[in-house]
């Protein structure tokens, strides 16, 4: 695996860096030096295993930590689903009223 590849695997397995940064790093890694490829690697690399060492440490603490954010993540969505349903239920009483007025 070259640098290029290594350094896109651990963008696409990161949970800390903005979204805005790795998309800007993926976008530019084409144009980057070689010294350039090495220094975001080392980086990287390091944030990897310290990304790595915190859930380790974190699942020792709560086994059931990523259970629990999955549950988190499907609330969220279903709150965010039922917004939107919300939303579409009160243009579409918006309207029923506009028609019964005419």
């Amino acid at each position: 695996m070259d640098l290029k590849e290594k350094i896109l695997h651990f963008l696409n397995k990161n949970l800390v860096l903005d979204k805005n940064i790795i998309k800007e790093i993926k976008s530019s890694i084409n144009e980057l030096s070689t010294n350039q490829l090495k220094s975001i690697y080392d980086v990287l690399s390091d944030l990897d295993r310290k990304q790595t060492l915190v859930l380790q440490e974190k699942l020792k603490e709560t086994p059931w930590f990523f259970t629990q954010v999955e549950i988190d993540l499907s609330k969220e969505m279903y709150n965010k689903h039922i917004q939107e349903e919300m939303k579409d239920k009160e243009i579409i009483e918006a309207k029923i009223a506009e028609l019964f007025k005419n």
